[in-house]
């Protein structure tokens, strides 16, 4: 499982299985079963029971927090069913010395979290981070969730910069539009996240993800620079390329836009361990071009 191809992910209540012939129709790279906030108290046994007999190799499961009365019963019933779990308002976790039986998924989203992001992500087990700017918003905003609210922002640069500065991907929350103009809505906030650099965007209903996928495409004239820049820098130094001038890192991320073979499956990778990178350049309507690389 490549982490960097990743950019689409879908939400299903692992109460609800009769939603997953249509989420698996739009294709996400991810399909999350949720057994948290999308799951009231009372259905938590049930959709336990359901995750465990419908999950599939390649999907994910967001977990009750540790400590709840949930959580342990999860972890024993879907430990070698699944690669990947997302952890909700995870703080930290003294493991001592325990192996998670999948790569973890901390969701930054309470305060301390966003404090201890970098600590957060050289826990044992973890991989990637996804940040969850609905919850987060509830500690500042009197109103509806605010994704500009200052220190949301805040949270939300400072959690991509960890998240940067040691090669792991960054996933970003969802829209919370999900009434009429949800798609657009969706667009526009993927759109927005990978200029930014997020690596992928978590959906929560399928017309978000058939909205989402464009964002991570390479358009025809990002393609075209890739293809120009590689033919004519040369190793090493500094470049210029039509009158701009472009540090090496430049030269290899803009190049690496050039698709490449899909990769054998293999196994999740280690978080202390340089990740396959994947770079994006974001050209879009009042924005500038922009290089952006995990590394």
């Amino acid at each position: 499982m490549d982490l960097f191809r990743i950019h689409t992910m879908l939400v299903i209540p692992g109460n609800k299985p009769q939603w997953e012939k249509r989420a698996r129709e739009c294709r996400p790279d991810l399909l999350i079963w949720d057994l948290e906030d999308g799951v009231p108290n009372e259905d938590k046994g049930t959709a336990l029971r359901w995750v465990e007999s419908r999950v599939q190799r390649g999907d994910a499961v967001r977990l009750n927090p540790i400590g709840t009365r949930w959580y342990r019963n999860e972890v024993e019933r879907l430990a070698g069913k699944v690669d990947l779990v997302f952890m909700p308002k995870y703080e930290g976790h003294d493991w001592d010395g325990e192996v998670p039986p999948w790569g973890l998924v901390p969701i930054i989203e309470t305060p301390l979290a966003v404090l201890n992001a970098e600590d957060l992500a050289l826990d044992t087990g973890v991989v990637a981070l996804s940040f969850g700017h609905a919850d987060l918003s509830s500690y500042f905003c009197r109103g509806i969730p605010d994704l500009y609210h200052p220190m949301v922002a805040h949270a939300r640069f400072h959690t991509l910069m960890v998240g940067k500065s040691l090669g792991i991907p960054v996933w970003h929350g969802p829209s919370l539009c999900v009434g009429e103009g949800r798609a657009e809505a969706a667009d526009k906030l993927a759109q927005e996240c990978a200029y930014l650099g997020f690596g992928g965007i978590v959906c929560v209903h399928p017309d978000q993800v058939m909205a989402s996928h464009s964002a991570w495409t390479s358009t025809l004239e990002e393609l075209s620079l890739a293809c120009g820049i590689s033919i004519l820098a040369s190793p090493g130094g500094m470049q210029v390329y039509q009158g701009t001038l472009l540090a090496p890192g430049n030269v290899r991320a803009i190049s690496s836009l050039i698709p490449s073979p899909s990769p054998l499956p293999s196994p999740l990778p280690s978080p202390r361990t340089p990740s396959p990178s994947f770079v994006s350049i974001e050209s879009r309507p009042n924005l500038p071009v922009v290089v952006t690389s995990p590394g």
